[in-house]
């Protein structure tokens, strides 16, 4: 069989993750207790437990102890930032492949005020007469207007919820002056000024201003944004030019403290912390102090290069996963397609019509949530269709792993093998992929040392900036290749406009939601675009239309076809706007999203998987299903007979003595010798019917990365890759 030639190019830079700590790092948790660098990230994790720790003793205390070991595992072995518990590096591709971090006191952190409190801040602001009244306002750029009213978002929040609802207003002559006036910003007293009439004195019209900002008609100048500018520094900025603002100072202290802990290397700044919080008290926003500070950690290398031998290795596994991933079925946006061509045929008519949940079709369409809010039925519950049970869908491909599975059985093998002789599609289809593909993998030295294997974790999304957005404020070279992504999108696709799009769904999600501007376009909703007023485009610009199946979205303003990008992680599916949902839809239309290994659904009720692998590439690692009923009463044991009876359970499932705890989107490492580790297992899952357990790949000095005493780390490297200009 001819070599494929995969139609990709990499960037040259590459980031990859590790946990604060050396995987086969000695310490134990009881030391580790007092460990200052430890100690900040606990407090940055979680303060009540921070709190709990510094008056009791872990080993007085067993729901505390297993509380520490969760922490103490994850700072040890899990990849994903969180705090200080883990962070990023970056590197580059080069002739060979060798990487070591510096040392610890080196590391770099960027920390910041948590959105959750800064929206809580802007909006207290906000309401102060005489901040309110220096601010310039704007249309709230939801507007649209449909059968002869004005509709429009606005939002309020149950705790720290941001719940939003459709209201509408009469147009108006005043209404339509005060708009214009507010088009590019615009004081109370302009705004009033401009509908003062004979009869209309400038107290009428001034009360009049303000019920339009109190129903968010208008917004400030200090609505909170997610591109651009950083939220506090864009604050303290529009703060600085108003006068008599008592907490602008304040302001500034924490800034300087925040500076100050970035300054400092990790664990030496703990203090920096309480004097932040004193302040913050003084000012009287209220606020959860575990929703308090937003940390990430930057770990510089003293060298970080990954050779090309690794990308064609990568290569040949996207060629064959690409072989194996089947077409994309029907999503939310073909039966949106469908909805909208029946009843609109090729009409192009404005998106916001399109997506209105009265007059025009809603999005998603079968959606019994859309994230709008309606007090007379929020609280009632809808019959929904359910799907057929008990119906499993058996692939081509499952027919072949049910075979080579029972093989292994019979063998006692504990590694599937497939090679390109098995799969039956030989043919390549590229053309339905996105323009940048991010790669996520684990590389681990091979059984001889001399090379690297890999475990791919996940391949594809809509673009491959997507994981790193959140991360362009940490280092430039970050900043660097995610800028890179994004003009090689538009230089691919000169026709059209790529845009950014700039919503907050909720508070908190601005914190994996911020990002530098990445693009000259964006599209903002319900928040502040970071891009110069003109090249801004309102969901009011957009138009829709479908021909031959296709959705076509397209700008008024600059009379050309537009493409949403999302260059975040958010997981924009679960209960937002439909406007915001249906442009993330946009990004993937007609699209794989990716590429992928996976066990059908029949062999996920299988007790044993074995790891499945291609030229020696792990797609996917051993698992093992088990029963609650298996481990039952095992809490109630002492040490001793904890640890006996869970060697007999490792012997008769064949467990490792390092495993994997699945938890949703969470990954636990559990050591099965230690009895602590045991019981933090055990309070895991230990009011479930089942639970699973993968295999932990970093034993055996297989791990890739170092530090300078030669200590070793799990990993997690992305790779990004392009299509070439034609």
């Amino acid at each position: 069989m001819k070599k494929p030639t995969v139609p990709y190019q990499p960037f040259d830079t590459f980031i990859f993750r590790t946990p604060l700590f050396p995987y086969d790092d000695k310490r134990k948790l009881p030391g580790m207790v007092d460990n200052p660098v430890f100690r900040e990230a606990v407090l940055l994790g979680s303060p009540e437990l921070y709190k709990e720790a510094t008056e009791h003793s872990p080993a007085a205390d067993r729901k505390l102890a297993e509380s520490l070991c969760k922490y103490f595992n994850r700072s040890h072995t899990r990849c994903t930032p969180f705090g200080l518990f883990a962070g990023c590096s970056v590197g580059r591709l080069s002739d060979r492949t060798e990487i070591e971090l510096v040392d610890e006191p080196s590391y770099r952190r960027c920390t910041r005020l948590d959105m959750n409190y800064l929206c809580a801040l802007i909006q207290f602001l906000e309401k102060q007469d005489s901040v309110r009244r220096q601010l310039n306002y704007y249309p709230n750029d939801s507007i649209y207007e449909l059968a002869g009213k004005l509709r429009y978002i606005e939002y309020f929040y149950r705790g720290t919820k941001r719940v939003h609802q459709i209201n509408s207003v009469e147009p108006s002559e005043y209404l339509d002056r005060i708009f214009a006036t507010a088009r590019t910003g615009a004081t109370i007293r302009r705004l009033a000024e401009s509908v003062v009439e004979e009869d209309i004195s400038y107290e009428e019209a001034e009360a009049f201003i303000m019920e339009l900002i109190d129903s968010q008609l208008l917004k400030s100048e200090l609505e909170a944004g997610v591109t651009g500018e950083d939220l506090m520094e864009a604050l303290i900025r529009k703060l600085e030019r108003l006068a008599g603002v008592e907490q602008l100072p304040q302001l500034i202290r924490i800034r300087e403290y925040l500076q100050a802990i970035d300054a400092s290397a990790p664990g030496d700044s703990i203090g920096y912390y309480d004097r932040i919080i004193d302040i913050i008290k003084q000012i009287g926003v209220p606020f959860e102090p575990k929703f308090l500070f937003q940390t990430d950690l930057i770990k510089p290398v003293r060298q970080a290069e990954v050779s090309q031998e690794v990308i064609s290795k990568i290569g040949e596994v996207l060629t064959f996963l690409n072989r194996i991933t089947p077409p994309r079925g029907e999503t939310g946006l073909t039966q949106f397609a469908s909805a909208f061509y029946e009843r609109f045929e090729e009409q192009e008519i404005p998106l916001v019509h399109a997506l209105d949940l009265e007059a025009g079709i809603g999005y998603p369409v079968t959606a019994q949530n859309t994230g709008d809010v309606n007090e007379l039925i929020d609280n009632l519950q809808f019959p929904y269709r359910q799907s057929p049970a008990n119906q499993i869908y058996f692939s081509w491909l499952d027919g072949i792993l049910l075979d080579k599975y029972m093989e292994s059985l019979k063998n006692d093998r504990t590694c599937i093998t497939l090679t390109d002789d098995d799969i039956p599609v030989k043919t390549e289809k590229w053309d339905d992929l996105p323009d940048t593909l991010p790669v996520m993998c684990n590389l681990l030295r091979d059984a001889e040392g001399d090379g690297c294997k890999l475990h791919i974790k996940s391949v594809g999304g809509s673009c491959a900036g997507n994981l790193l957005g959140r991360f362009c404020h940490l280092d430039p070279q970050i900043l660097g290749l995610v800028k890179d992504i994004a003009d090689s999108e538009q230089q691919l696709h000169r026709d059209v406009i790529y845009a950014e799009i700039a919503h907050l769904p909720e508070s908190r999600i601005g914190n994996i939601a911020s990002r530098p501007l990445l693009r000259d376009y964006e599209i903002h909703y319900l928040a502040q675009s970071g891009v110069e007023i003109e090249k801004r485009i309102p969901v009011s610009d957009l138009m829709l239309s479908v021909k031959n199946g296709k959705v076509i979205l397209k700008s008024r303003k600059f009379g050309k076809e537009v493409v949403p990008r999302l260059t975040n992680a958010h997981n924009y599916s679960f209960n937002s706007m439909p406007i915001y949902h249906f442009l993330c839809d946009m990004q993937t239309q007609g699209l794989r999203g990716g590429l992928y290994f996976g066990w059908g659904e029949l062999f996920n009720r299988f007790p044993y998987l074995p790891r499945v692998e291609y030229k020696g590439h792990i797609l996917s690692l051993q698992s093992w299903n088990l029963s609650t009923d298996e481990i039952k009463d095992f809490d109630k044991l002492d040490d001793q007979a904890l640890l006996a009876r869970t060697e007999e359970l490792r012997a008769k499932r064949n467990l490792p003595a390092e495993v994997i705890v699945p938890d949703g989107d969470n990954e636990l490492y559990i050591d099965l010798r230690d009895a602590l580790n045991i019981r933090t297992m055990l309070s895991l899952v230990k009011r479930r019917g089942r639970f699973k357990l993968t295999e932990f790949m970093f034993g055996n000095g297989s791990a890739l990365v170092r530090n300078p005493q030669g200590k070793s780390f799990t990993d997690e490297f992305i790779f990004t890759f392009r299509k070439p200009e034609p």
